[in-house]
């Protein structure tokens, strides 16, 4: 969705898509585990699961020497701080939803 999407929204095609990889790679580690119920978020376990994504995934980007390019992708993707990432996480609702 992210890289058919992308031109759509007039966006980085390729940031975008990498927030979907590193965050889905995020959840190898995780799963794929709903923190929010309704308007309530559950930050503390929030904030576990994005430490432990961000651990492990940092190992592999290790290997690939790409940790410094990533990490920042992983960061604006969790501090929603772009444009990119506030339409990853509408995708990422949109995945859930199809799902179902």
């Amino acid at each position: 969705m992210a890289m058919i999407l992308a031109d759509q929204f007039g966006v980085d095609r390729e940031k975008l898509i990498k927030m979907a990889i590193i965050h889905d790679l995020g959840e190898i580690f995780t799963g794929d585990i709903v923190w929010i119920r309704g308007n309530v978020i559950d930050i503390e376990n929030e904030e576990i699961k994005n430490w432990w994504k961000k651990q492990e995934s940092k190992k592999y980007f290790n290997i690939i020497g790409k940790t410094d390019e990533y990490m920042a992708i992983f960061k604006e993707l969790t501090e929603r701080k772009s444009v990119e990432a506030d339409i990853f996480w509408q995708l990422d609702k949109l995945e859930m939803a199809i799902q179902l």
